[in-house]
Order: structure tokens, then sequence, then C-alpha cells
């Protein structure tokens, strides 16, 4: 295998930890027994909780003991006795699935220190009756650039040492001065809901902001601030976005294509690129409207947008399957792909349609399915699926979730990837599908090709 084909499907599988406590630790210390190589250590350190709440994440850590007493801190490879109960990414970040019963799974953390090889593990808890939430927290950058939007995240902690995204009960916006609350007020300064991005509207002056979530869960609410500025100053552009409804499009289709600069500050910005096409039978306008034409057979295209700002030019590339005819499927999807694809990343907004008595399954809440299939003669051909680790793996059965109870009319933010040359992987499909278990979702048609690379 050539070695950059395997360096970009290594990073692949691996992945990238998309969670982190920010610098919350954990406060439970517990050590494992050790296979001890050398003298010179006694104990190979770990902690975590104890017991785990369902659905949530926790972080983990490890250190040696040396013989001294003193502690050094290092990084081991996990592993978990039954990754259908929990699964432990690379970085120590425990993710645990649904459970009907109370159950325990055994993490086991393994690391070479001074040419000896210790081990550790330790039972992990976990329970069906739901933590104690203590806080929450507003995460997203502290300064806005006029004319962009800034996508927030609220992360709500519990009493077990773990955590989650959580989805608000309201948003509030709030500035100690008049001419700010009047910009507010005016809808120049807002937050969308459902995915929880402030936007902020062509400013003249700067305002400083108090922007709070509320959250309640088992009859207890908690709020989280953030303060951020609006500023007047430009950021840097660093790279740039194109968004489609679809990665897959059949003759006769038309759809609008829109570009976002990305911005050092983390804002986003709507902006108007130059746009090509590649394909004969399709074209497309300045204002990013794609017209597909007629197909004498199923072929591929590649849409590709440009655009420079203050001497930095960025530029985009976008798949797009092209098919005489597709089957139709409920899923809903807003496709992000970042950058060319020799630096690409890959990310969507998922909504599953509000269902009807007649569609609805027996159960109110699914679980979200990421594959991806590597075709036959490829580097290393397969099917792999990322997992509520946020990582790829090979695959196993039951299919590995993504996220444990999603819901109808509900948007949800899939990072598949980031930064990788995914013309190493050409021909990659990524299918997201959502069922009550991989079964039911396959019985049910409920998946759909999210882009072929």
């Amino acid at each position: 295998m050539p070695l950059a084909r395997r360096t970009v499907l290594t990073r692949l599988l691996a992945g990238s930890s998309l969670l982190s406590a920010r610098g919350h630790s954990l406060a439970t210390s517990t050590v494992g027994a050790a296979t001890l190589a050398s003298a010179s250590a006694s104990a190979l350190v770990l902690a975590m909780p104890v017991v785990l709440q369902a659905n949530a994440f926790a972080d983990l850590s490890a250190s040696v003991r040396n013989a001294d007493g003193s502690l050094t801190a290092v990084k081991p490879q996990w592993s978990s006795s039954d990754p259908k109960l929990a699964t432990v990414s690379r970085s120590g970040v425990i993710a645990s699935g649904v459970v009907a019963v109370d159950s325990a799974v055994v993490i086991t953390a393994t690391v070479i220190y001074q040419g000896a090889t210790l081990s550790a593990s330790q039972t992990v808890f976990l329970a069906v009756a739901p933590a104690r939430l203590s806080r929450v927290e507003v995460l997203g950058s502290r300064s806005l650039q006029s004319g962009s939007q800034l996508r927030l995240r609220v992360v709500a902690y519990y009493d077990d040492q773990s955590y989650r995204s959580v989805r608000p009960t309201s948003w509030t916006l709030h500035s100690d001065t008049s001419e700010a609350i009047t910009v507010i007020l005016a809808g120049g300064i807002s937050v969308d809901f459902a995915r929880g991005i402030l936007r902020l509207n062509t400013i003249d002056r700067q305002y400083a902001l108090d922007i709070s979530a509320s959250y309640t869960e088992g009859g207890i609410t908690a709020v989280g601030r953030l303060d951020l500025i609006a500023t007047t100053q430009a950021s840097t552009l660093t790279s740039l976005k194109i968004v489609s409804s679809s990665g897959v499009l059949v003759a006769g289709e038309t759809v609008t294509m829109r570009a976002l600069g990305v911005y050092a500050d983390q804002s986003l910005k709507v902006v108007a690129p130059s746009w090509q096409v590649d394909h004969g039978s399709a074209q497309i306008g300045a204002d990013g409207l794609l017209t597909v034409g007629n197909l004498t057979q199923d072929t591929s295209m590649l849409v590709s947008a440009s655009f420079a700002e203050a001497g930095i030019t960025t530029t985009a590339e976008f798949q797009v399957q092209l098919k005489r005819a597709v089957s139709s499927t409920p899923l809903q999807l807003e496709v992000e792909a970042t950058g060319p694809r020799s630096n690409y990343g890959l990310s969507a907004w998922v909504r599953i349609p509000t269902a009807t008595p007649a569609t609805r399954a027996t159960a109110t809440a699914y679980n979200l399915y990421v594959v991806a299939i590597l075709p036959d003669g490829s580097a290393q051909s397969g099917i792999y699926v990322l997992n509520r680790s946020k990582e790829w793996q090979g695959l196993s059965f039951p299919l590995p979730e993504y996220l444990t109870g999603v819901v109808d009319s509900r948007d949800y933010l899939i990072d598949i990837f980031e930064q990788i040359d995914s013309r190493l992987i050409e021909g990659t499909a990524i299918y997201i599908g959502y069922g009550t278990s991989d079964a039911e979702m396959l019985a049910q048609g409920r998946f759909r090709v999210l882009q072929v690379l």
C-alpha cells in the first residue's frame, strides 16, 4: 500500500475526539492492578468515574506511580470489555451507550513506560437511572466579527462526572448598553434555536454581549453564560466551505449551492465565490444555482468554489454523484464540505422528518448510524462505522451507533472527518441512516448516501 494512502486511511480510522471537558478534571481517582515489568514503576493509576449514566461522556486519565512515589502522566491505549456498552477514544474519553438494565464494563489501559509494559483495569458501572444535573456551560468563541455567525455548543455536566451536549430550553441575549439592546430587539443579533447559531448583522460599533442558555432536566434548571464581544474588526479568512442539500442529484434537478467563509475567530460568513463545474451536462450560475441536464449514464461531477478576501484566496470542492434516477429517502441532509480535496473536511446537519402514526416506529427515539464503504480494489476495501466516540472502527454487529436518543424534527450536526486527503480514498461512499436498531433501519430503508468521495 502506498505510504500516503496508508496514512490517510490511518487518520480516517483513527479519527479525532470531538469532545472535551474543557479543562474540568475528574474528582474520583482509582488505582488499577498493574502488570509490572520494571522495578522503576510500581503501578499504573487510572482516574475515572465508578458509576456512569447511560448515553454520556467522561474523561479518563492515567499516570504511572514511580518507585519514589511521584506520578508521571501517560497516554495509554484504552480498551473496553464490551464496546456495545461503552467505548473509549484514543484521547481517553469514555462514551456510554444506552442500557436497559444496570450493567458493568471493564476499561483497560496499557502503556509502555521506560521499556516496561504496564496494564491496569477498572470496572465502570453503567446506570439506567440518570445522574443529577450540576451545571451547564456555553462554549464558543468570545469574539464575533460584524456580519457573521457563530456555532455555540451547550454542554451539561452531572454529579457522576459525566457530560454531554444538550439542546437548551431557551436562549437569552443581554447587554449593559442600551444601543446593543436596541440592536437585539430589532433582530440584528439573534440565536437560531434549532442549531444554536448566533447571527450578527453588520454593525458599526463594538458591543459587549451576555449570551445565556437555560436547560432543564430531572426537575433541575441550570443556566450557562458566555461573554462575547461583537466587533467591527475583521477576522482573518482561513478556509472555504460549500453547503448543499445533497451530494447526489438526478437528471433535471436543480439545487442552490452556498459558500461560507471560515475565519480565525471561529465565525462563518456567507460569501459570494466564483463557481465552476467540470461536467458538460451541468451548469452553475454566479448565485450558486446548479442545474443538472440530461444524463446518458450515472457519473460524478466536481463543484469548485474560489473566494478571495484581504489578499487571501481560499478554495473548496464538493463531489456530486449524478444519477439518472434515485429512490427517495426520508432523511433530510445539509452537507458541508470544507476546503479542497487535498485538505478536506466533511460534516452534515441531519434531520429526521416528523413521523406520522403510520410511519412511526414503536419507540419515539432512534439511533443514528454513519457508515463508510471503501470500494473494491481500493487500498483497504471494506465497511467502517463511525462510533459514539467519534472514531472509525471496523464493521461489527449490531452496528455501533453515532448518536442515540435522536428524535424527529430536530437538527443534529454530524462531524465525519476533517483535514484528510480524500483523493486517496476516492470512491468511498458515506452513508447516514437512522432506526430503532440497525436491523429496523435497513428493513425500513431509512438511510441515504451523504457523499461519494
